[in-house]
């Protein structure tokens, strides 16, 4: 018989899950922040060295993981050790990148994004043994429940782009009223990221929406609810972990906590990871597309997918709830 999870079982979990989703990022953004001024007070490597400890505690968590639920049953399918095999193979694709200096930028993104997936895959395995289910928002026979549930795609993707023009009007904002200090001008997310080609902005963006959106979004609310949390626990920690991912932005940073609030409602309310992480990851497309490829073109698929995501958001309109848990 399965044991039952304690409630500090729960908050452990999700708090471990926190802080392998967020130190490289932060490691990442203080390196790049220390090397813009004159005295230099990190080591060298400390970002690599952040990132080859959380790889490597991901990748062992994960793997004993997937290995104590596919091992030890009698007659094992096909399936399980396929799923076994895989986990093994993402682990040790993970450990290769930690463990080997990146030859190209693009190598060094395929790594990270590597332990994104590593990395959101952990937190389901976590869901899992928890008995505390992380609902993709798909897993439904009901084509109108369905359609309303790629309505939460378009509601996202707009909240997305609500956002970016939150955060652009507050930068704008502190530049007019004198406070450019706050801003840590030159650390704005390209140069942070270090995105030298569309290549190596699609992956950093898939290892950004398996890391935010299963991992501290959805699998987060979900092991803190099973944990019975009140509800303003689970928002203030999760929207701190956000702004605190992205405060190589400075101050404007905060403008992620009301973008990261709506993601929290929706996901609770709808009960699914899968329509914030499309909808993410179309917005951080369109955003690479005005990076690498501004113009006319540009302004209109943007345009295009705006008014997609408007027609989309219909559907959900037309009932009152969306995925089941």
């Amino acid at each position: 018989m399965k044991r039952a999870v304690s409630q500090n079982q729960l908050l452990a979990w999700a708090a471990g899950l926190l802080v392998l989703a967020s130190l490289p990022s932060l490691a990442t953004a203080a390196s790049r922040l220390d090397g813009h001024g004159d005295a230099q007070r990190l080591p060298h490597g400390f970002a690599d060295w952040v990132q080859f400890g959380a790889a490597l505690t991901a990748s062992s968590l994960l793997a004993a993981m997937v290995t104590a639920r596919t091992v030890g049953h009698e007659g094992a399918t096909r399936r399980r050790l396929l799923t076994q095999r895989t986990a093994v193979a993402a682990c040790t694709l993970s450990w290769l990148y930690t463990t080997t200096p990146a030859s190209s930028p693009l190598a060094r993104h395929l790594g990270t994004a590597v332990y994104g997936v590593v990395l959101a895959w952990l937190a389901i395995e976590v869901c899992r043994a928890s008995d505390a289910r992380l609902s993709s928002g798909f897993d439904i026979a009901d084509r109108d429940q369905r359609l309303r549930t790629w309505g939460i795609t378009s509601w996202f993707y707009l909240l997305c782009v609500a956002g970016s023009f939150l955060v652009t009007m507050s930068e704008q904002l502190l530049r007019t009223a004198g406070f450019d200090n706050a801003l840590l001008v030159g650390l704005d997310q390209r140069s942070t990221l270090g995105l030298v080609g569309p290549a190596e902005g699609v992956l950093a963006f898939i290892a950004t929406v398996a890391i935010e959106d299963v991992v501290i979004v959805a699998a987060t609310a979900t092991l803190l609810a099973k944990a019975r949390r009140p509800t303003w626990h689970i928002y203030t920690a999760i929207c701190l972990v956000e702004v605190a991912v992205h405060a190589y932005m400075g101050i404007s940073a905060l403008a992620f906590a009301v973008l990261t609030a709506s993601r929290i409602w929706l996901y609770r309310r709808y009960q699914g990871f899968l329509p914030l992480a499309v909808a993410h990851l179309v917005f951080n497309i369109s955003v690479l597309l005005k990076w690498f490829a501004p113009g006319l073109p540009t302004m209109v698929i943007t345009l295009m997918l705006a008014t997609s995501a408007i027609l989309g958001v219909a559907p959900r309109r037309a009932g009152k709830t969306g995925a089941t848990a």
